[in-house]
């Protein structure tokens, strides 16, 4: 079990994930719960909005593509001018 504590320690100081160095530094057990409760919630949160953004896309979905042709385009001149003091 002290194995599996140490590899967790050693990938919360090391991740870049934001919060998750909190869990082991927090001196308090009260810090590491907020810190725990905080990463669940925003974690929940993303799932949500992943979650509602794939059921609006499977009610609506969008088709895209692409078409390529083979046409010379005109680009048009613009004079730019610069006024400085």
């Amino acid at each position: 079990m002290r194995i599996l504590e140490d590899h967790t320690r050693a990938y919360c100081e090391a991740t870049t994930i934001h919060g998750f160095a909190y869990f082991v530094k927090a001196p308090r057990l009260v810090e590491k719960l907020f810190w725990v409760a905080v990463v669940i919630s925003c974690g929940s949160y993303a799932g949500y909005i992943i979650a509602s953004a794939v059921q609006d896309w499977t009610d609506n979905p969008t088709a895209t593509f692409i078409r390529t042709f083979s046409k010379v385009l005109r680009a048009k001149k613009y004079v730019l001018l610069n006024l400085q003091d």
